[in-house]
């Protein structure tokens, strides 16, 4: 189904929260100009169903996982001979795309890096990124790779291949009270990862540190409503997403009990992955190294191994010494190390699909 709407681009035009996506047109670089009307045409995006592509065997692993494809996401910089139709659009959870002259759908990025950051990043092209959130680049929208780490009751647990997200696991790192019960900043029931990755509210401190306000931002236009088109969403199962002290287990340390580790058991379809999924010997998680897209660099990030491209990500496991801090799984000596919950890091979301 199409339908058209008058749209006003200007330079002040509307901009998602998270990723930056916005429906600024122009060239590589945001330009001042005469506000104009443009007749755009929306179309319905088609997700990519899961189908099965590749098998893969990590260097210091034995296992072979399968890689399929499943769902979309901007990832790889425009290509300099692609010319981007403003007139033509498609709307998905939190993203607009524009159509691309080789027919494919593109996302725009502001590039916020800021403009102290001392090292300089390059996209996949070889260009560098951009710093100061003065410039935008396209990024082309492709299907979503997954290493498929088990299979059971026609089911399978998919991670992806590449890190496809860049957030803070929670905003603040004070304590909250919510319904009379003291949340603290590791607390993963209560995040806004939780909340960006499934379309969720979240409560969390307002301004003044003493109120307590909801946020929105990603209500239905979180990582599930944006990666996973309409046709495409069903299948993926609701999962018992457990926070006991088994999910904290790091398999090399096993009699350590963490204190901040809740006890509970949500119902999600998409959530991080634990401790113990990162250091288990069923899945072997710890031997994946998922490297950024290029649509995550302009959404700042530092890598941790300038080498290899490698980047830290967020686990769900609360660090066990205190309440600030997260688990995160690091390249460096391929360690588990503890992350204050409001820095930005990567975002590895892991979903069951029924087949």
């Amino acid at each position: 189904m199409k339908k058209t709407k008058f749209l006003m681009l200007a330079f002040a035009a509307l901009t998602f929260t998270l990723m930056g996506c916005s429906l600024l047109g122009g060239g590589e670089e945001e330009k001042k100009e005469e506000e104009k009307e443009i007749e755009v045409k929306y179309e319905t995006f088609e997700g990519t169903p899961f189908r099965n592509v590749d098998t893969h065997i990590f260097q210091y692993a034995t296992n072979t996982l399968d890689i399929v494809e499943f769902g979309d996401w901007p990832q790889t910089i425009k290509a300099n001979d692609v010319k981007i139709d403003e007139s033509t659009a498609a709307e998905v959870g939190a993203f607009t795309y524009f159509k691309g002259s080789d027919d494919a759908w593109y996302c725009k990025a502001k590039e916020i890096t800021p403009i102290y950051a001392v090292d300089t990043y390059y996209y996949s092209d070889g260009s560098e990124v951009g710093k100061g959130g003065k410039t935008s680049r396209w990024f082309k929208v492709e299907p979503i790779r997954w290493f498929v780490w088990k299979t059971e009751n026609n089911k399978s647990f998919i991670t992806p291949q590449r890190v496809l997200v860049a957030d803070m696991f929670y905003d603040y790192t004070e304590k909250r009270n919510i319904g009379g019960i003291e949340v603290v900043p590791s607390n993963y029931d209560h995040s806004r990862v939780r909340a960006y990755l499934n379309g969720y509210d979240y409560q969390k401190q307002g301004p003044d540190d003493t109120e307590l306000i909801t946020d929105s931002s990603f209500k239905d236009k979180g990582f599930l409503q944006t990666a996973f088109a309409d046709n495409i969403s069903s299948a993926i199962a609701v999962t018992e997403v457990k926070n006991d002290q088994a999910s904290a287990k790091n398999h090399q340390d096993t009699d350590r009990n963490n204190p901040y580790v809740t006890g509970t058991t949500l119902s999600d379809k998409v959530f991080l992955v634990s401790v113990s999924d990162v250091t288990t010997d069923e899945l072997d998680l710890i031997y994946a190294e998922p490297k950024p897209v290029d649509f995550v660099f302009a959404n700042f990030i530092r890598l941790d191994n300038a080498n290899k491209g490698l980047i830290d990500y967020f686990l769900r496991t609360p660090c066990f010494f205190d309440g600030e801090n997260v688990e995160t799984r690091s390249y460096f000596m391929n360690i588990i190390l503890q992350t204050e919950v409001n820095s930005k890091k990567g975002i590895i979301p892991g979903i069951w699909i029924q087949k």
